[in-house]
């Protein structure tokens, strides 16, 4: 860097130092144009439509590896490296669960509350020898109370019930995942359940209202009133006791008789008349938009009604993987990069990245790259030590060579001059491949 760049980045430096972080302003209780605080009547990972969403997250997440990548400046690519101390502490980063378990654990939180974190345990050396998962309700990012410059001073972990219990946690030994920023707290990500209280607690209402009905033999709520006269309070009681007892539980369906002219009506709208499956279609198809999960991919009704018209399952299946699991892949590989990578390697010539070619909603797109990478070998177009690298095999030096036809022949530029006799040019046509060195006569046989 020249003695310009240098300035430069002093001054961009400078005036980094000078930037005044806001402090957290709490959360969210209420939703736009209601005083109901529906946060406070729902449990969202105890609702049926966001558990489907994050189990299927967690199962196609676990398909692709993660692999650490060295940058050869001399090519300009990314060489992979599949076998790494990095690998192996995410494969097994501690001795109580494994990778697949904390990256489980991590996506479930991460896409319930917008933020999750990781604890490094340390050696003496000061090599990170374990990894933790930690639910992002025990860990508090905090800024520095006397210099409001600093973002993140230290993490607060609550060790136990009392916040006595506080240990206070180095920023370098804390990774933590963020789903872009919430804008009451910007050292945490935005929870995307925020926007999805109500469409939460009208599912589950629906699914009581289902229930309710079912242990009532289907039948809503009903009045018993007398013809005639009036029933005393314990008549009343007893009457209600037994018309509960004869419709609920293992009884439901006996036949009762009533005692006293009574008329029996009733108190509510009926399945039908409510409409319960459409009821419970919008709660679902809002849930698994906001999540990036498309309904008719995690199997729920209210988008296996939309594969009969459009696009197909399997159609719907890559886009999924394509706009969500893709760049969730990208933005964890990224941070595992920057926050567990650095310690042990320079992250200017290493990064984690996962390996997508495993998977197996991608074998099409694999197989078609293939033909691709293999129509430019046999054309000269690559050096058969750049097909293995794209291919993600060992190089040897002995590879460095193209594949060139040998009824291709090189032609200057201009006007053709043919030999005496008018013949061609060209040789013989003959489908054999000849071996040249890269590097001689151009890069490609067709020059």
């Amino acid at each position: 860097m020249n003695a310009l760049g240098k300035v430069l980045q002093w001054l961009g430096q400078a005036v980094a130092k000078v930037m005044v972080h806001p402090a957290g302003m709490g959360g969210w209780l209420l939703l736009n144009r209601t005083m109901v605080n529906y946060a406070a009547k729902v449990q969202p990972d105890a609702n049926s439509v966001i558990i489907a969403c994050i189990r299927l997250v967690q199962r196609v997440f676990s398909e692709a590896p993660l692999i650490v990548q060295e940058w050869l400046p001399d090519r300009e690519e990314w060489q992979n490296i599949h076998q790494d101390e990095v690998v192996e502490l995410l494969e097994r980063p501690n001795p109580y669960y494994n990778g697949t378990t904390l990256f489980k654990a991590t996506l479930a939180d991460l896409m319930l509350n917008g933020t999750t974190y990781w604890y490094k345990v340390r050696a003496k050396n000061g090599r990170p020898v374990q990894l933790w998962w930690v639910p992002q309700a025990l860990v508090e990012p905090v800024g520095n109370p006397t210099d409001p410059t600093v973002f993140i001073d230290h993490y607060e972990y609550t060790a136990g019930l009392a916040t006595l219990n506080l240990v206070q946690w180095r920023v370098e030994d804390v990774i933590q995942f963020r789903d872009g920023m919430d804008s009451a707290n910007p050292r945490k990500g935005l929870s995307p359940i925020k926007g999805l209280f109500r469409e939460i607690f009208t599912d589950d209402e629906a699914a009581n209202m289902t229930a309710s009905l079912l242990t009532n033999m289907g039948v809503p709520g009903v009045i018993i009133a007398p013809k005639t006269g009036r029933i005393g309070h314990d008549a009343a009681e007893r009457m209600k006791a037994e018309y509960q007892s004869r419709f609920s539980g293992d009884r439901k369906g006996e036949p009762l008789v009533m005692e006293g002219d009574v008329t029996v009506t009733q108190f509510g709208f009926s399945p039908q008349q409510m409409e319960l499956r459409s009821l419970r279609g919008l709660p679902e198809e809002r849930i698994t938009a906001v999540l990036g999960v498309n309904a008719a991919v995690v199997g729920l009704g209210a988008g296996l009604a939309t594969t009969k018209v459009g696009a197909t399952l399997k159609e719907y299946g890559e886009q999924f993987f394509e706009f969500t699991m893709a760049p969730l892949y990208r933005e964890i590989a990224t941070e595992l990069t920057q926050q567990l990578l650095r310690d042990f390697r320079d992250t200017r010539k290493f990064r984690l990245r996962f390996d997508l070619s495993q998977v197996r909603v991608l074998a099409q797109d694999e197989m078609d790259r293939e033909k691709r990478l293999n129509s430019m070998l046999l054309s000269g177009g690559i050096t058969i030590a750049e097909y293995r690298r794209m291919l993600g095999l060992p190089v040897k030096p002995e590879h460095e060579l193209y594949l060139r036809p040998v009824n291709v022949t090189q032609v200057p530029t201009g006007p053709l001059k043919l030999p005496a006799g008018g013949t061609s040019p060209e040789s013989e046509s003959t489908s054999e491949m000849a071996m040249v060195p890269a590097g001689s006569n151009g890069r490609n046989g067709h020059h």
